[in-house]
């Protein structure tokens, strides 16, 4: 399985004390970080366990800030396979929980990740972004009917105005679909036929 291999660019200057807990990444980069990412600069590595994207809790200069790593779930060294969940997901971990003999690390009891492990498409630790940005469309559609359409009183047949609806919803699910599932998902075959669907019922 390919995954995206990569840590945040300040991290590399802090990898000699952190060399014990991961594994170097193949890059150092801006774009590994969430707000930045960009999949098609990045280098991928085969891995043979799951795709993980690990989000740091650091104080840099006195400063609060994330920082990220992507890669293998094995390049998460010594890591507690009691905490690592099959089904892909994301969650809180604590430094504590998260590596094996974590005692000798001298981890506080508030240290803590997010990880996100993932195993059911060709580069699925591509980030925490695009599931925001999906979700972000689904609450987005309703505004625009409300605040666009309503407001600026187009009052439009209720026929067309639900096209609008399912046209956008289905767009979004198969955006959603894409991201879960791999691209020949069986699920993608509903997307033309849901718009197929939808103008025959308009057309009714």
């Amino acid at each position: 399985m390919q995954c995206y291999s990569c840590m945040s660019p300040y991290l590399e200057d802090q990898f000699l004390y952190i060399s014990h807990l991961y594994r170097k990444p193949l890059q150092f980069t801006e774009r590994c970080d969430d707000s930045r990412f960009d999949g098609g600069g990045l280098r991928t590595k085969n891995c043979s366990d799951m795709c993980v994207t690990l989000r740091m809790n650091d104080k840099v200069g006195g400063r609060r800030r994330h920082g990220y790593m992507r890669g293998c779930l094995s390049d998460i060294l010594h890591y507690n396979r009691t905490v690592v969940r099959e089904n892909p997901n994301c969650y809180h971990v604590r430094l504590r929980d998260l590596f094996v003999s974590s005692d000798r690390y001298s981890f506080e009891a508030t240290d803590n990740v997010m990880l996100c492990t993932c195993a059911n498409k060709l580069l699925c630790n591509s980030g925490f972004s695009r599931i925001k940005m999906i979700g972000n469309m689904f609450n987005f559609v309703p505004w625009i009917l409300k605040n666009i359409l309503k407001d600026n009183d187009l009052h439009l047949d209720w026929r067309i105005g639900s096209f609008i609806v399912i046209f956008i919803n289905v767009f979004f699910v198969k955006e959603f679909i894409k991201l879960c599932f791999n691209n020949d998902s069986p699920l993608q075959q509903f997307y033309l036929p849901s718009i197929i669907g939808a103008l025959v019922w308009l057309a009714l």
